[in-house]
Formats: structure tokens, sequence, C-alpha cells
């Protein structure tokens, strides 16, 4: 039986579904689950990596494909149940929303970031500005932007399964706040990254704590937004912004739950944390175009397994994740966590 973050206890290990609300940190969180989760038996032989049109799998964690914009859908709960091993899997995670856990019969806990709205919503337009992902090819201003229905409190419909535009305001925020304490392990504040780390590590018993962070997208082309933007910007995201409120709330009463030796805690995972950055941090390289020489310089790869990744790129073309990297054999938990940490894709 496992302590949760109550002060209750939970009979039996859940299934965990970590929601990726875009532009909360998500993919720093992310590869701590890849860190953590994999069983030990996927550490010998012949990885058992697999990718759908909607999934990829690597022991013991699955992984939606796509999903930024749509929330959970029928189709989705559909093939979840049909694809995804409910009861040995040890996680979910992707751009998916509030009722997955529908699809299966085990024990179920959400896990999610949530951002200030506001600095949120900034990101979001600044990533789309450099038109990642090809929507359009200019943008309307930033007030538009936040109050366009596919981006508007988005973080609240993550956490409902429900639409904004067609739920009322109140009903949405009881749903959110009810979701929240019920069925969420843990709803963290991206502003407190470290201390959500240093809480999963005493949830969870996680000891692969230690990460890089990954900036996805770039901060150029940000400008100084006017203080009527920002209001604008808040305004169109109201939802969000109580959502957030509340769940900083909670999340600062979580903190002090663990008691007046908490701070120092954290204190001491960011000064290992500061020290495992900048031992690793100019490791990093690009996968697709690294030389073999370069694969051989990383930490705990050597000249057989650098030959493999060339092999392996060369068979199959650019690699378009680390988790592809499982297909490889001699990539284990260890080598995937170094090489998540070290490459760029």
């Amino acid at each position: 039986m496992e302590s949760e973050p109550g002060g209750g206890l939970i009979e039996q290990r859940p299934l965990l579904l970590a929601i990726h609300i875009p532009k909360t940190a998500g993919t720093t969180l992310n590869s701590l689950f890849y860190a953590n989760l994999r069983s030990a038996d996927a550490e010998e032989g012949e990885e058992r990596w697999w990718r759908s049109n909607v999934l990829t799998y690597t022991p013991e964690i699955y992984q939606f494909n796509d999903g930024f914009w749509n929330g959970i859908s029928a189709t989705d709960i559909a093939v979840a149940r049909r694809e995804i091993a409910g009861e040995t899997a040890a996680a979910v995670i992707g751009h998916f929303s509030y009722g997955l856990h529908e699809a299966f019969a085990r024990p179920s806990r959400y896990i999610t970031l949530l951002r200030n709205p506001v600095k949120r919503m900034i990101s979001l337009y600044s990533h789309f500005e450099l038109d990642c992902f090809r929507i359009r090819s200019t943008l309307p201003s930033l007030a538009e932007f936040a109050a366009d229905p596919r981006f508007a409190n988005d973080q609240i419909r993550r956490l409902t399964g429900l639409d904004p535009r067609t739920t009322l305001p109140d009903e949405m925020l009881r749903a959110a706040k009810r979701n929240v304490r019920r069925h969420f392990l843990l709803a963290g504040v991206s502003e407190r990254f470290d201390e959500v780390v240093t809480l999963l590590g005493k949830i969870l018993g996680w000891k692969n704590l230690h990460y890089l962070p990954r900036l996805v997208g770039s901060r150029r082309g940000r400008a100084r937004w006017s203080p009527d933007e920002l209001a604008s910007v808040r305004r169109a995201n109201a939802l969000d912004d109580e959502l957030y409120e509340f769940a900083s709330e909670l999340f600062e009463e979580l903190v002090k739950a663990q008691g007046a030796a908490f701070p120092r805690e954290v204190a001491a995972f960011q000064q290992e944390n500061q020290q495992f950055i900048e031992e690793r941090a100019w490791h990093r390289i690009d996968l697709n175009s690294a030389t073999l020489e370069q694969l051989e310089e990383l930490p705990g790869i050597g000249s057989a397994l650098a030959q493999r990744i060339v092999d392996h790129r060369n068979r199959t073309g650019p690699i378009q994740s680390v988790e592809e990297l499982f297909a490889i054999r001699g990539i284990g938990r260890v080598r995937r966590w170094m090489l998540l940490n070290c490459v760029e894709t």
C-alpha cells in the first residue's frame, strides 16, 4: 500500500494518466516518467517498442502521438481499450484530457501541470509565431489568438473534458475542482517545478529525478506586451485563471503538509540537479546528424552501440523520437534516460 498526497492510502498501484497540457513543462515531466517507470526486464534483449497511428509504446508506457488540440473522444477511448494493456501498463501520457480513465477497469489517477494562463498563452503564441505546426502563415494579434475557442481556457477544458463554449462557467469550475480533488494524484504548478519533482519522488518513490530543462520551441520573437493586451488575454482565459488559483492553493497545502524539512529537501535537489545540468548539458547533440565518433563519446554508449544507432538510422531513416531507440538491442532504461537528456531529435 502507498501513501496518498492527502494522507490516505492507495490499495493498488494505480495506472498513471499524465495529461500534458501544451506549454506547461510537460515535456520535461514526461522524461521523468520514462526514467522511472519502465520495467526492469526491458533492460535486456530486444526492446518491445511499437508505434501505431494513435499510440507509441515503450515498456511499460503508452504515449498518445497527437491530440495537441483535441480532448478525449469516444474513438480515443475505444482505441485505448483495444491497444493499451491497462492491467500491466505503468502510465499513459500525452495531450489528452480528463475522461481517459473510462477506458480501464483498473484504478487510475491523473497527474498534470498547470501554468499561469497569461504566461502560457504568450508561450503558445510564440510557438505558433514560429509556424511550428504550420496551421497558418500569419497569426492574429495576441488578444485575438488568446480568445480563439481552440486555445482559450484550454487548461480547464483538459481537466474536465467539457467544452467551455457549451458549458456554463460555474459548471466548468465545479467539475474541474471536483476532478482535481478526487481523481488527481497531483496537479502541480509549472512555476514550482522542482517542488513538483521532489513531491513525485516522495509520493511515487521515484529515484531518477534529475533532468535537463527541455525547451520545446524558441524564445525568439517574443515582444513586450502592453498592459491592455495582457489584461485582454487574462479576460479571455478567466476560467483557466480561476482554475490556476485553485490548483495553486491546493499545491501550497500539499507542500506545507510535507513538514518543515521539505524546503531543505527541495534546495538539496536543486543543488544536485544543477550539478547534473552542468555535467551533461554540453553532451547535447542532434541524433540524426551526429557522427559515429560523436555518438561514441556519449556516456554509456561506446563503439558497438554507437554503430547500432547509425545502422538503425541508415536502415529506417531519420529517428523521430528517442523512444524509437528501444528497437535497438542494448538500449535499456538507463541508456534511454541518458539519451533523452543528451540529444535533440
